[in-house]
């Protein structure tokens, strides 16, 4: 979704960032390798990273973790919303 960016590097997630997303939900991505283009605003399907390792996964495998955050509500499961927005052929 397009939204507003922040990084956020922890000790946890290493590269992560929290983006508040024009739907009103928050989405946070952690262990990126390294961010791509700055904080602010992105549009629908800017890359905003690559998949990486840092924080606690260091030395594994490379992966992002991924969670959305309804507004004003906890974390839910983010897969159906990534099958709707990235459907198989």
């Amino acid at each position: 979704v397009a939204g507003v960016l922040v990084h956020h590097v922890n000790p946890l997630g290493g590269n992560a960032y929290y983006l508040e997303g024009d739907d009103g939900d928050t989405y946070y991505g952690a262990h990126l390798q390294q961010f791509v283009g700055g904080e602010g605003r992105v549009r629908l399907g800017q890359a905003i990273g690559i998949v990486g390792d840092t924080g606690n996964a260091r030395g594994g495998i490379t992966h992002l973790h991924f969670e959305r955050m309804p507004k004003g509500g906890a974390s839910v499961d983010p897969a159906p919303l990534l099958v709707r927005a990235c459907p198989t052929h």
